[in-house]
């Protein structure tokens, strides 16, 4: 019996702790910049199971702002979101900013979020963004 204490003891106490804080007004010019997909998308699966600390969902993109279009895109975000990781319900719609690391797409609560949820002020600040980088677009070409 004590030999079980110490070892789950061991266990809990080397788990790393991360603390997770999004800031309000977001730079979405810096965030599309590291982002290999922007997109409005629906969650159609969560793979939760595939492994401890991560959840890996089937998203079918609605609306592509960066990246090429695809039928769907699989993305990993941690489980827990204390560590940053977005907790994603299936057939929701969601604005995503998804990253490419270590050979997987990857995304977290502070670059994605429900487009009409509680967060939707920031789906209407990221149109607004996504408006004037098109009408900044648009000037550049009948420039030429």
């Amino acid at each position: 019996m004590r030999l079980m204490l110490v070892f789950y003891a061991l266990l809990f106490s080397s788990v790393k702790a991360y603390g997770c804080s999004c800031v309000e007004d977001m730079d979405f010019q810096a965030m599309e910049q590291g982002a290999s997909y922007v997109v409005e998308a629906e969650v159609l699966k969560n793979r939760w199971f595939y492994s401890l600390f991560k959840n890996k969902y089937i998203l079918r993109p609605i609306v592509v702002y960066k990246g090429n279009s695809r039928s769907s895109i699989a993305v990993w975000s941690n489980k827990n979101t204390s560590s940053c990781g977005m907790d994603f319900e299936i057939g929701k719609v969601y604005m995503v900013f998804i990253y490419e690391h270590e050979g997987r797409f990857t995304t977290n609560i502070c670059s994605s979020w429900e487009k009409d949820g509680y967060r939707r002020f920031q789906t209407e600040a990221f149109e607004e963004y996504n408006a004037n980088k098109s009408l900044k677009s648009d000037a550049a070409c009948g420039a030429l």
